[in-house]
C-alpha cells in the first residue's frame, strides 16, 4: 500500500508542472534555461510571468515555451537583451517531434 502511495505522489510532483490547455488551446510558460541538444529542446527551471518581464526588462536572458493540449512542446523562445535571440517551432506529423523552423535574429 505504501508503495503505490509513494507513487501516486512521485507523478503529482513530476507531471503536476505540466499544465494541460483546454482541448485545442496553447499554455504558454517561462524558463530560466534550456537544454537545446536534444530534440524537442527541453526548457528547464521554470519561472513567473512576472520574473520574466523583470528579465526582459533588465536585458536578462530567459525562454518563453509555447505547449498544445496535451503537453507537447510548440515553440521556444530565447529573448536576451530585449530581443528574440532564436525561436524554434515543432510539429507532429507522425507523432515524433519535427523542428520545423530556426529562426535567428537580424543583426542590429
Amino acid at each position: 500500500m505504501r508503495t503505490i502511495a509513494a507513487f501516486a505522489v512521485m507523478g503529482i510532483l513530476l507531471l503536476g508542472p505540466l499544465s494541460h490547455a483546454e482541448p485545442g488551446q496553447k499554455t504558454t510558460r517561462y524558463f530560466s534555461w534550456a537544454a537545446l541538444k536534444v530534440n524537442p529542446a527541453k526548457p528547464t527551471d521554470e519561472i513567473t510571468a512576472e520574473e520574466a518581464q523583470a528579465r526582459e526588462a533588465s536585458g536578462k536572458a530567459y525562454y518563453i515555451a509555447t505547449y498544445d493540449d496535451v503537453g507537447r512542446i510548440l515553440s521556444l523562445q530565447k529573448r536576451f537583451q530585449g530581443a528574440t535571440f532564436f525561436r524554434y517551432t515543432y510539429a507532429y506529423p507522425n507523432g515524433e517531434a519535427v523542428r520545423t523552423d530556426a529562426a535567428h535574429p537580424s543583426p542590429k
